[in-house]
């Protein structure tokens, strides 16, 4: 198995944060997202994420939210990683902080596709992610 593990204490309080991640299939915070569909509604829904640069569009399935732990996690499948499961749980930081840990794990890869990249894709993409949700939160 293979995992993918961000920390970061963001400059937004918790309320904030969690207004901008709740609302899962709403990603205009996010500037790589050129158009999300939502199809179906709460657990089970799918956000398809048409991106900039990429031929075809990304689907994230919702899986769990735990509104009250300020929790959620979602699926990726059809991706080249295998098993691609993620969660996002939020923790008040303190003096209008949230503690964010964005944890993504998969089994394998798809032919041709090296997993160690993939870990180093999906860790520069939660980091940058967590850099505009900072700022989603903060207005």
């Amino acid at each position: 198995m293979h995992e993918i593990l961000i920390e970061k204490t963001l400059n937004a309080p918790l309320t904030g944060v969690w207004r901008v991640l709740a609302d899962f299939s709403n990603l205009s915070w996010y500037p790589m997202a050129e158009r999300v569909e939502q199809i179906g509604e709460g657990i089970g829904q799918i956000r398809r994420i048409y991106m900039s640069g990429m031929e075809h569009p990304v689907d994230e399935k919702l899986e769990r939210v735990d509104e009250a732990q300020h929790s959620f996690s979602y699926s990726i499948p059809g991706v080249p990683m295998l098993n691609y499961q993620v969660t996002v749980n939020l923790s008040d930081g303190g003096n209008g902080r949230c503690d964010v840990r964005w944890h993504a794990t998969f089994d394998g890869v798809a032919e041709g596709v090296n997993a160690d990249d993939m870990v180093a894709i999906m860790s520069d993409t939660y980091g940058s992610m967590l850099s505009d949700i900072e700022r989603a939160a903060q207005s």
